[in-house]
C-alpha cells in the first residue's frame, strides 16, 4: 500500500530542530559523565609523577607534606592513591603562583 503524504516544510524543520537539540543534550550529558569519571580516578605516585613531570619520590614527599591529597592503599605493598582532583588543584595553584611571579 503506497501513498503520498503532504507535509509542511515548517513541520519538518521543527522536527529536525528538536532532534538536534536532543542530540546536543545527549552529547553534553556524555561529556559531563566523562568529566565526572575523570574526577573519580586515583593514580599511584608513579602515574602522578608522569602526569606532573616529577620523580615518584618527590610525589611521595608532596603527599607526606600534604601538598597533594592522597589515600594510603594497603593492598600488597601499600601505595598512595592520589585523586585527579588533587592533581588538578595542585597544577592550578602552581600556574597561579607562576603568573604572580612574572
Amino acid at each position: 500500500m503506497e501513498g503520498f503524504a503532504i507535509v509542511k516544510t515548517s513541520d519538518v524543520e521543527e522536527a529536525f530542530k528538536k532532534l538536534f537539540e536532543e542530540v546536543r543534550a545527549l552529547r553534553k550529558e556524555v561529556e559531563d559523565l566523562r568529566n565526572n569519571e575523570q574526577e573519580l580516578k586515583a593514580y599511584t605516585a608513579e602515574e602522578t609523577a608522569k602526569l606532573i613531570g616529577f620523580h615518584p619520590k618527590t610525589i611521595r614527599k608532596m603527599v607526606r607534606k600534604k601538598i597533594l591529597a592522597a589515600v594510603y592503599a594497603v593492598s600488597g605493598k601499600g601505595t598512595y592513591r592520589i585523586t585527579w582532583r588533587s592533581i588538578k588543584e595542585y597544577l592550578e595553584n602552581r600556574s597561579k603562583k607562576t603568573k604572580l611571579k612574572s
